[in-house]
């Protein structure tokens, strides 16, 4: 039976008109009992940091609301919960206001919670790639029922963030950042699979009416696409919008790695599209302008040291909090009046980058670097 993806025009993010949206895609997709009285319901929203709404780095509170709302009248328990990528965790504790969440939500039966407060438990992936164990969220694998409310954008590790990728914040902290150590495009994404497999979420949707793009997850420009998008399975509304955004089916690593092994559908033959036909919201954007310089070979040898893309600190925008440092798999940062970047030990994940409440931190690319990047893609595709 063919996966469903249902998408919803929404043209901004006025409640009612969210509220509707969301509304759709819940009758469209699940069934009357999909929450009954009494259970617990889990939503895992994308709060990589404390970014406010208009930066289209989170997901958005009006969305989270819609959903909070659509959960509550099914009589669930509904628990809003997440580990920001922060090594601080007074500050991790701030972003559910400083996203607007709490506020949005505040006259609701609601509880936000940080994933780690209730632990973690390993979990085996059915099918591993790179982590026979993940370090997974208690709180998620208790729940009765997890709603994925991922947000669409581009993502300088992984191309694109949307269902999957936004799964990996369930993982331990410490665990996630060992992960960016197993290797680039490829073997990051196989990683990020093997802990979206720990537990499978029962319903995905995707905020894309402010997506972003250029340099994100958290860096990037919000760009208008207006549509909701949802699906009980991941990995095929993963497919729809990347396609959505411009990339080719085949191209985003985490959609196919978690594909062939059997995570969801990746073609359209394998799934029923309904409501607003993605080509009516499609739109080119910005991609990130650092990623999948991964290519083996004799070219990653030349490339090596010649071709790299390498955070720079802005010292006058540095507080000097320790985020950045604490976060980095590697240790190349260190805090003294500013933080300071050891070039030699980075290995480019760009962590830092994103763990910066200020941002504080670029990336300064090598002069050869966007050539790379178009002859990997060139490459790719002939693959």
């Amino acid at each position: 039976m063919p996966s469903r993806v249902h998408l919803v025009s929404c043209a901004d993010y006025e409640r009612a008109a969210v509220r509707a949206a969301v509304r759709q895609c819940w009758q469209a997709l699940l069934p009357s009992d999909f929450i009954t009285p009494g259970m617990t319901v889990l939503l895992k929203p994308n709060v990589i940091n404390d970014m406010a709404p208009d930066r289209a780095v989170c997901t958005h509170p009006e969305v989270v609301r819609a959903v909070v709302e659509l959960a509550l009248e099914a009589g669930g328990e509904v628990v809003v919960a997440d580990q920001p990528g922060y090594a601080l965790a007074e500050e991790a504790q701030g972003a559910f206001e400083h996203t607007g969440m709490l506020q949005a939500c505040g006259d609701l039966p609601v509880t936000f919670e940080l994933l780690a407060r209730s632990g973690y438990e390993d979990v085996a992936p059915p099918q591993p790639y790179r982590l026979k164990s993940v370090q997974y969220s208690s709180r998620v694998l208790r729940a009765d029922r997890v709603i994925n409310l991922g947000k669409a954008k581009t993502h300088n590790q992984t191309l694109i963030t949307a269902a999957i990728k936004n799964m990996f914040g369930a993982m331990a902290p410490r665990q996630r950042i060992e992960v960016h150590l197993v290797g680039r495009y490829w073997a990051l994404a196989e990683a990020i699979v093997d802990c979206y497999a720990a537990r499978v979420p029962d319903l995905n949707l995707v905020d894309a009416i402010d997506i972003m793009e250029g340099m994100g997850p958290t860096q990037g420009q919000p760009r208008r696409m207006g549509v909701v998008a949802a699906s009980t399975d991941g990995v095929a509304v993963d497919a729809v919008m990347q396609q959505a955004m411009g990339y080719d089916l085949k191209e985003v690593a985490t959609t196919v790695a978690a594909h062939n092994v059997g995570l969801g559908e990746l073609g359209r033959e394998q799934i029923e599209l309904s409501g607003v036909p993605p080509e009516q919201v499609a739109i080119r954007i910005k991609r990130s302008p650092v990623v999948r310089l991964d290519v083996a070979g004799p070219f990653l040898k030349l490339a090596k040291g010649v071709v790299t893309a390498r955070p720079i600190v802005n010292r006058r925008e540095c507080r000097a909090c320790g985020a950045c440092a604490g976060i980095c798999p590697n240790g190349a940062i260190a805090i003294e009046d500013y933080a300071q970047v050891d070039c030699r030990q980075c290995v480019e994940c760009f962590c830092c980058m994103e763990a910066c409440p200020y941002d504080a931190i670029t990336i300064k690319r090598s002069p050869l670097y966007a050539v790379a990047q178009r002859l990997q893609r060139i490459l790719s595709r002939r693959a």
